[in-house]
């Protein structure tokens, strides 16, 4: 299963790589390889990769996206979207280079971006901004060592991050920090097996992660956790067929899902569902081509 996965990801990683050589030969651009966060605007507290509400700058209502691109080296774009669907690339891009897998987070007062780099060996690191545009890449980097795709959820008073690492399969760990710099793993790590590229949503009383696996293509699980610590996946699993990497936004009635996958080129796609588990696909996608590597936020 293992190698079916790796031999799955090197073929889009091959693609990715030989399509972002041949645009820098014929001076293309961005939109090439993306992680994305999306934020949608309403009013609160927010979170990364989750549902909870926030407020924040940069776009009164609608929605922030950071994503990912190859452009000389790895960078991290913003969009605007006001409908979560139609989008607009930054002039200000990158916002961000060396990094990708990003996982941005509203604390009330500015924006948090962790994300993945490597350096002799897998690396999260952080950098803020007040406006979501300048960012500063934090002095105390690497945050997190032998660790990537973070999805980080701000409860008010601390954080909880969920990341991938592998050791003899796919693993999920769960890391807590009361600023956001200085972060502890848990003793009960791997909180989840058999998965990786998590999104986590915390709804006020228990928390939802949707995550990647590999089984006869590409497919999204849910899991469901009363502390984000211990973890029961989904009977209902899969509950997203020929996707990968969900970012999922809940805003108290309907979670919004923006999904990767591939198709002539990398997609990024919508989903919608009133449970969490049965998703509908939008007519509209794909609603954002040459990306991929998503996480969402909404403010």
């Amino acid at each position: 299963m293992r190698l079916k996965r790796v031999t799955h990801i090197l073929l889009i990683v091959s693609i990715f790589y030989m399509t972002a050589l041949l645009a820098g030969c014929s001076g293309g651009g961005e939109d090439f390889s993306s992680d994305y966060d999306i934020i949608e605007g309403q009013e609160s507290y927010s979170n990364s990769r989750s549902g909870e509400t926030s407020t924040g700058g940069g776009v009164e209502g609608g929605f922030l996206m950071w994503y990912g691109y190859y452009s000389n080296g790895d960078k991290v774009g913003l969009a605007t979207s006001p409908d979560g669907v139609t989008w607009s690339k930054s002039p200000s891009n990158p916002v961000l280079s060396s990094a990708y897998m990003q996982s941005v987070v509203y604390d009330g007062s500015s924006y948090k971006m962790w994300y993945s780099y490597y350096s002799s060996g897998d690396k999260i690191g952080l950098a803020t901004s007040p406006d979501g545009v300048t960012w500063s890449k934090s002095p105390s980097n690497p945050v997190l060592n032998s660790a990537y795709m973070p999805s980080v959820v701000y409860d008010g008073s601390s954080y909880k991050m969920w990341y991938s690492y592998y050791s003899s399969g796919d693993k999920i760990g769960l890391a807590t920090s009361p600023d956001g710099v200085t972060w502890s793993k848990s003793p009960s790590n791997p909180v989840l097996n058999s998965a990786y590229m998590p999104s986590v949503v915390y709804d006020g009383s228990s928390y939802k992660m949707w995550y990647s696996y590999y089984s006869s293509g590409d497919k999204i699980g849910l899991a469901t956790s009363p502390d984000g610590v211990t973890w029961s996946k989904s009977p209902s699993n899969p509950v997203l067929s020929s996707a990968y990497i969900p970012w999922v936004v809940f805003d108290g009635s309907i979670y919004k899902m923006w999904y990767g996958y591939y198709s002539s080129g990398d997609k990024i796609g919508l989903a919608t569902s009133p449970d969490g588990v049965t998703w509908s696909k939008s007519p509209s996608n794909p609603v954002l081509s040459g990306a991929y590597w998503q996480s969402v936020i909404q403010q």
